[in-house]
């Protein structure tokens, strides 16, 4: 998008503080994928050692404001996408009803998932596919000194390895329908992020006595420009009101 250039995302005061005082408590492991390898369909080139040190970066940030005993595993791939697309990041994995899940039967994100119980839960997967574009003028610098014609390749991997995380949801519009939920009928169950998502009247979008799953009444609150996030935390770092979502 052509409107991301010459744009940065500063670091948060909690990065700074966190690396002067050695406080960073959770640790990623980046795997970068070599020139040929395919993920998620896409065939990876080669990683510059610029776009890696920006990568880290980012990474070094998400450390400094998390918790987690167990490292974060990321296979991150330099490849070119879609037209238009700069990047894309999700779960290698999603978990429910592991030990010390806080909410049954909701899906977790497997880094999320495995912080919660102290343990890799999945050993197989990475908890994190991540895929950039290698077509992009991107700008590698770490100093937020974006020049207006490139794009801040720091602030897109910090936002794209957020939905690794867990900033997801499963809510969707198709044919006029709102729906939610992973799996398969009658055994279909929301991500945990959907469970703290209302609308403008406070009504949660996962009661069904208002909202079917699926229906047309869903799909119309989901296109509404009326729809939040809500959580004490969340709240709290929002001025103590909900988070708006793009809707």
């Amino acid at each position: 998008d052509p409107t991301f250039t010459g744009l940065s995302v500063p670091p948060p005061p909690e990065f700074q503080a966190g690396a002067k005082a050695g406080s960073i408590q959770a640790t990623f492991q980046v795997n970068f994928l070599a020139a040929g390898a395919v993920q998620n369909g896409n065939t990876c080139g080669a990683w510059t050692a610029p776009a890696q040190t920006a990568f880290q970066f980012a990474a070094n940030i998400w450390s400094s404001l998390i918790q987690s005993s167990v490292p974060t595993v990321v296979n991150a791939c330099f490849a070119p996408l879609e037209t238009g697309v700069l990047g894309s990041a999700g779960p290698g994995n999603l978990t429910r009803d592991f030990p010390n899940a806080p909410i049954a039967s909701s899906f977790y994100a497997m880094a999320l998932a495995n912080s919660l119980a102290g343990v890799d839960l999945d050993t197989s997967n990475p908890d994190i596919r991540a895929n950039f574009s290698s077509t992009f003028n991107w700008y590698f610098g770490t100093d937020r000194n974006t020049p207006a014609a490139q794009v801040d390749f720091v602030s897109v991997v910090l936002h794209e390895l957020g939905h690794g995380l867990g900033f997801l949801g499963s809510m969707d519009v198709a044919g006029g329908q709102g729906s939610y939920g992973l799996g398969t009928a009658p055994n279909v169950f929301p991500i945990v992020y959907d469970r703290f998502t209302v609308n403008g009247a406070g009504q949660a979008l996962l009661n069904t006595a208002l909202f079917p799953n699926p229906s047309a009444a869903l799909a119309t609150q989901l296109q509404s420009n009326s729809i939040f996030f809500t959580a004490t935390n969340a709240n709290a770092a929002n001025g103590g009101v909900r988070v708006p979502l793009y809707a």
